[in-house]
Order: structure tokens, then C-alpha cells, then sequence
């Protein structure tokens, strides 16, 4: 695929579905848009692009945005990748105290 601006806004936009799914612990959804998300991303090809003048500041507009919206999502995900990991110590935890309980 090559580079359109409607492909950028696109990734935009499930980027900011990923946030709102995020937000509502919608992690199956978010897991299935996020690798939509990643395959648009990659598909990208910036080989023999000629843009106009005018363009730049709208390319430049739109990738500010993206970046942004991915420093919030990595952000959101380094959060629930943190709380999922305090949950399965607090597993561990509770099963070695069974273990040594039970023996």
C-alpha cells in the first residue's frame, strides 16, 4: 500500500477507538483492533511519495496527532500490563502460601 492522508486518518481514528476501548476494559475488541491498527501502520510506503507544498502542514498535523494518541495508548497499556502483573504475583503469592499450608 502506499501513503494517502486518508490512510493516516484512518489509523487515527482506531486509534482513538483503541483508547476508548481501553477505557472500558474492552481488551478481546481492543486486542483484534489493534492488530487492524498495526497492519494499516505497516502498510505504509513512503517510497516515491511527492507531496505539494500545502500538504506538509497537514501531513505534519496528522502525525503529531498520531503520535500523540500513540503515547497515550502506551501509556494506557504499560498501566494495565503493570496491573495485570501485580494480580498474577498476588497469585503466586497466594498459592505457595497454600502449597506450604497444605503440606
Amino acid at each position: 500500500m502506499v501513503f494517502s492522508f486518508q490512510l493516516l486518518a484512518d489509523i487515527i481514528e482506531k486509534s482513538k477507538l483503541l483508547l476508548s476501548l481501553s477505557s472500558e476494559s474492552k481488551w478481546d475488541v481492543f486486542s483484534e483492533l489493534d492488530e487492524e491498527r498495526q497492519a494499516l501502520i505497516k502498510s505504509i510506503s513512503l517510497e516515491n511519495v511527492e507531496l505539494l507544498e500545502s500538504d506538509y502542514n497537514d501531513l505534519q498535523t496528522q502525525m503529531n496527532e498520531l503520535i500523540m494518541l500513540n503515547k497515550k495508548l502506551e501509556s494506557v497499556c504499560l498501566k494495565q500490563r503493570n496491573i495485570i502483573a501485580d494480580e498474577l504475583h498476588g497469585f503466586r503469592k497466594n498459592n505457595k502460601v497454600a502449597q506450604a499450608y497444605s503440606q
